[in-house]
């Protein structure tokens, strides 16, 4: 019998911080967030996280851990949705932060790597509807 339940706190805490999101309240989804990524520090316990700190309103935070989660790479395991999640989160942050074109490199980048998906995905119609506001003219 295995009495290390350490991995088993951390799962806990970052299923915490999933419900504290949901629930809209950040200073909670924070705190557990931060638990399980320092003891997990998984590419799903790194993007709670950076939501984590977007609803806190640590944008600059937020930013620096979606663009640390777009260096790992995803494909080869199950939750791969993440990664491109992961680019509209960090893309409207930019845009949030006044940074229109990181936001179009950003998005145009993910619209290049995924052209074939389908088109009714949501996160795909997402996409395309960010750079089309983005390339019209102002």
């Amino acid at each position: 019998i295995n009495r290390d339940v350490a991995d088993d706190g951390a799962y806990v805490a970052a299923a915490e911080a999933e419900v504290a999101l949901a629930e809209r309240r950040s200073a909670r989804a924070l705190e557990r967030s931060e638990a399980a990524h320092l003891y997990l520090k998984d590419p799903e316990t790194l993007a709670t996280l950076a939501a984590s700190y977007a609803a806190a309103g640590r944008v600059a935070d937020a930013i620096a851990r979606y663009e640390e989660l777009l260096t790992r790479a995803p494909f080869g395991f199950e939750p791969q949705h993440m990664w491109f999640e992961t680019h509209l989160a960090l893309g409207r942050l930019y845009e949030q932060q006044q940074r229109s074109q990181d936001a179009l490199r950003l998005y145009e980048s993910l619209a290049d790597r995924w052209k074939d998906a389908d088109a009714d995905l949501v996160l795909f119609r997402d996409l395309h509807t960010r750079l089309a506001a983005l390339r019209a003219p102002r």
